[in-house]
């Protein structure tokens, strides 16, 4: 159990996720001998894992990411995916260059999986995402017309029906 007063300053700077697991910490701190260092050390590391785990959920849910497939479970044999483009947008290098992705392929050719994919390693490299597909960009378009348009300079990101970097 944990103190009003302490239960009040901890919700005051927001630590939950110390609230959340004080109780038990005590006893696993005296059980293990930790010393007050590493007993702190501890109870931060469980609050910066739910901020993390936190950050994520926001993160995709503001992104409108639907499949959580992570890059390493993707299978590239099945999809014709090109993995070195994949893994190399997953850096988020067009990101840091102030560059936007938009994957284009003949239908059929999976694009939503690999870009979800890169979406959710972009998340958690702490940055923000934007997911949607052709028809929630249509719908967006219908409830608020663009009033300009700038069409970018792209290289193709299929060849041959595939997505690749050539």
């Amino acid at each position: 159990m944990i103190p009003d007063s302490l239960h009040l300053m901890l919700r005051q700077l927001r630590l939950s996720g110390i609230i959340n697991t004080l109780p038990v910490r005590p006893q696993e701190a005296a059980d293990n001998s930790l010393s007050h260092q590493q007993f702190l050390e501890l109870i931060l590391q469980n609050e910066v894992i739910l901020r993390g785990q936190r950050q994520i959920k926001r993160g995709t849910k503001g992104a409108s990411i639907c499949h959580l497939y992570t890059r390493d479970q993707f299978d590239f044999n099945f999809n014709k995916v090109d993995r070195q483009l994949v893994y190399q947008l997953s850096t988020c290098q067009f990101v840091r260059d102030g560059r936007d992705l938009l994957l284009l392929s003949p239908p059929g050719i999976d694009k939503s999986n690999p870009a979800q994919a890169i979406g959710l390693q972009i998340i958690h490299q702490g940055l923000l995402v934007l997911y949607r597909d052709i028809l929630n960009i249509v719908r967006d378009f219908m409830k608020k017309p663009l009033r300009y348009c700038a069409i970018p300079q792209s290289k193709p990101l299929t060849k041959g029906g595939h997505m690749s970097n050539q």
